[in-house]
């Protein structure tokens, strides 16, 4: 038996070899190793008979072969490994599984040129090496002179300060990082110089369910320790809080010597899923019911099972849902629709369709499970949204030198037979419609007559009993920026390929807005991650009026601003953290209230108030006025991190020293800017700070204000705005 393989191995070697060497015989060891040899892209050949391959096995030397040495190996390099089988290992030989490594050698340098694991007997193994000349560490001259043989060259020893006479100076640790000088010697370490890395073992991969748009993770704590320095503490370079999806955190230590080593733990954080607004539907329409994550999921689809109930029925045949799950496949949303029945009888009353979230497959409940579609006999007031459009395009920024601009009002009435008539009086005066007809649903106006800056357009929409009220804010400039193939925003798409539309409705050109959610806004565009405005799914936040006309692309502004656009006489030292302006549209009814989170940029100091801004009679700031649809709420954050809307987190009143504010403003009411009922809140609200001498029984500004001014002032008057508009 054992002939016949060796017959198979030689016919098996006689194909592989070159044809130069086809005639030769090999003798059969256990293991073959061979291949061929480059450096820098250059072959090394028979001709460099100053270059060796060694192999080691546990930092000992198993075998060597210098180029050259052997005719039958040509211009390849040639290892014979001995394969040891017996309890008892042999030094010089190795078992199957073990773990070589190959070295590149020369009189002068030596690198580590590749790992091979030891195969079954007779295995034939080709590993060409690839080699790069600043890779090899020159090393001390192997062919001195080696007194006490004990692998160090005499002339390494007497420069390192060893003895070439005492062979034990070799397994000595001369700088005590754990390598012997012979290891050090033969990797070409320095020997009196800690290069060892330290060990670190970074804290298990984790998995959270989000509590949030972020949440706080307990990482653990990493083990690091230094064979020099010992126990060692490891940093790292993220400790949250983590938005959902997946996240690489990676720790770093390094020893007193500078060596550092990193290690990666992976955090994941499985998105919360909720439902939208409930809604007001009348018979003979349709309900759509969303659900939404607060992020990426970490696989879909998505999952969100539910069951019906309510008093209306499928059995009464006012639907036809049944108890079913809508499925994400992709990005944020998912949604199922089902009809309401019109069964033709009068005076029914208030009905409702309630739909219950049960436990979802990748994702985890958000604040909102529970949706409702109350169904009504009595009228709703139509919804209603404006839309301009110049050269074809749908944008908000408009050229004075395009073509005439079209502003439409799309209307959705759940009553299908309802007439509308179309007012658009509240429109600023300088706009003047040219199609003749101010009772229609469209405006249509010529921009070319008009200097740059922002313009208000506004309609209100009747039908027979209700009317809805709603206004557009566009920017007028003479060039419209000229958008090329940069990615102003970051979010993988060109600049040229978004464009200056405005896709979801936020004020916001697409060029400039990295914001997929409409529930959101960044209180920076430079910042993607945290310090973002938040109010509840179902709902979409946009910039106000005194931001647009700022030229803002974020819903944080200054007191100069809000003068600007509102002829006030502010002092932006009363508003410490600035001010906010932005609107909240697709209440389910008129006269609801929405929530939203501010993220503010200082915390809240002693004796602060809060303040809005009112347009009842003149524009004015006041105090923002609580009851049982306007709360004032806050709480602490981190880093510009805050709780979602409705979290337990939050606290009545303005609690000093905190960072986040939420409200609840009631759509028409005493903090509503426009104190309309349209479905559409509009707010311009900050914390307030009363700076007059004498106000607060003193004679000057209160010290821990001032520096919490210092501190914020840097921030408010960095933010970034957009040039090009």
């Amino acid at each position: 038996m054992k002939n016949d393989i060796k017959k198979m191995l030689f016919i098996f070697v006689l194909l592989m070899l070159p044809a130069a060497v086809a005639l030769a015989v090999i003798p059969e060891p256990d293991n073959i190793i061979f291949g061929d040899i480059t450096l820098d892209g250059v072959a090394i050949t028979a001709t460099n008979t100053d270059v060796s391959i060694v192999v080691e096995y546990a930092d000992k030397e198993l075998a060597s072969y210098t180029m050259g040495s052997k005719e039958l190996a040509n211009n390849k390099y040639l290892l014979e490994i001995s394969l040891d089988s017996i309890l008892q290992r042999n030094e010089s030989s190795v078992r199957d599984g073990d773990l070589l490594v190959l070295y590149y050698k020369t009189a002068n340098s030596r690198v580590k040129a590749a790992e091979v694991v030891v195969n079954e007997r007779g295995t034939r193994m080709e590993v060409n090496l690839n080699l790069q000349s600043e890779d090899l560490v020159i090393a001390a001259d192997n062919s001195a002179i080696d007194s006490d043989e004990d692998g160090i060259s005499d002339v390494y020893e007497v420069a390192n300060g060893l003895n070439p006479l005492d062979a034990n100076d070799a397994i000595l640790d001369s700088d005590g990082d754990g390598v012997t000088n012979l290891v050090e010697y033969q990797n070409g370490t320095d020997i009196n110089l800690d290069d060892n890395l330290p060990h670190l073992i970074a804290p298990l991969n984790l998995t959270a369910n989000a509590s949030g748009l972020f949440t706080e993770v307990d990482l653990g704590v990493a083990t690091a320790f230094d064979f020099k320095d010992g126990i060692l503490t490891a940093t790292a370079n993220n400790y949250g809080p983590f938005a959902p999806g997946e996240h690489v955190v990676v720790w770093s230590v390094s020893d007193e010597a500078g060596n550092t080593v990193t290690a990666d733990q992976i955090i994941k954080v499985i998105p919360q899923v909720s439902f939208h607004q409930d809604q007001l539907v009348a018979e003979g329409n349709t309900v759509t019911l969303t659900a939404e994550l607060n992020g990426l999921a970490l696989a879909y689809p998505v999952k969100v099972p539910f069951t019906v109930s309510g008093t209306a029925t499928t059995l009464d045949g006012d639907h036809n849902l049944n108890n079913d799950e809508i499925v994400i496949t992709g990005g944020f949303t998912g949604s199922v629709s089902f009809p309401i029945f019109d069964e033709g009888v009068a005076a029914e009353g208030m009905e409702s369709v309630v739909i219950t979230m049960g436990v979802p497959v990748n994702a985890v409940p958000g604040n909102r499970s529970i949706f409702t579609a109350n169904i009504t006999e009595d009228n709703i007031a139509p919804r209603v949204m404006l839309s301009a459009s110049q050269d074809g395009t749908e944008t908000s920024v408009l050229s004075t030198t395009g073509s005439l601009v079209t502003v439409t009002a799309v209307v959705n009435d759940n009553n299908s037979a309802d007439v509308h008539s179309y007012d658009w009086a509240l429109t600023d005066t300088g706009l003047v419609d040219t199609d003749g007809d101010l009772t229609n649903s469209s405006f249509v106006f010529d921009a070319a007559t008009l200097a740059e800056g922002s313009y208000k357009i506004a309609v209100s929409v009747s039908d027979s009993v209700d009317s809805s009220y709603i206004n557009l804010v566009l920017t007028v400039v003479n060039n419209l920026p000229l958008l090329t193939s940069l990615d102003t925003d970051g979010d993988g798409l060109y600049d040229d390929q978004e464009g200056l539309t405005d896709a979801n409705h936020n004020g916001i050109p697409d060029y400039l807005d990295a914001n997929k959610q409409s529930n959101i806004l960044h209180v920076d565009a430079s910042l993607t991650d945290h310090y973002l405005l938040e109010t509840e799914f179902g709902l979409s936040l946009s910039l106000g009026y005194a931001a647009i006309s700022a030229a803002e692309i974020d819903p944080l502004i200054t007191a100069t601003e809000v003068n600007a656009a509102y002829g006030l006489s502010l002092a932006s030292a009363s508003f410490p953290s600035g001010l906010f302006d932005f609107t909240i549209s697709d209440l389910t009814e008129a006269g609801d209230s929405a929530t939203i989170v501010l993220p503010l940029t200082a915390a809240i100091p002693a004796d602060a108030t809060y303040q809005r801004l009112s347009l009842s009679s003149t524009a004015q700031m006041g105090n923002f006025v609580e009851d049982n649809n306007n709360l004032l709420y806050s709480a602490p954050a981190v880093a510009g991190y805050c709780p979602s809307p409705n979290d337990i987190a939050y606290t009545p009143g303005l609690t000093t020293g905190n960072w986040c504010v939420m409200l609840v403003i009631e759509d028409g009411g005493p903090n509503d800017v426009d104190g309309s009922a349209n479905q559409t809140v509009a707010s311009l609200v900050g914390v307030y700070v009363n700076t007059s001498i004498g106000d607060n029984g003193g004679g000057g500004l209160d010290p821990l204000f001032l520096l919490l001014l210092v501190l914020s002032g840097g921030y408010l008057y960095s933010k970034r705005k957009s040039a090009t508009l």
